[in-house]
């Protein structure tokens, strides 16, 4: 919870990230850290970002997102 009283979910993982924007929470706050770190910050008023972020994990979404990453480190290896 920020210091005004509303909850806040973050993440640095841009799959998660996307997931939850597709599911209509709202984006408070992005940044690339030092380190090349993302930062993602949503509202969450109702605590289940969390929860959501989890069944991404779960779904086939996670899956094809996995294979997005090692169809590019092919490209990327040659």
């Amino acid at each position: 919870m920020s210091s005004e009283g509303i909850n806040k979910f973050t993440t640095s993982d841009l799959a998660i990230a996307a997931f939850l924007a597709t599911y209509g929470y709202v984006l408070s706050d992005c940044k690339k850290l030092e380190g090349g770190k993302f930062y993602f910050e949503f509202s969450d008023p109702d605590s289940t970002a969390r929860q959501k972020s989890v069944e991404f994990l779960n779904s086939d979404c996670c899956r094809f997102d996995n294979q997005v990453r090692n169809l590019k480190k092919l490209l990327y290896k040659s």
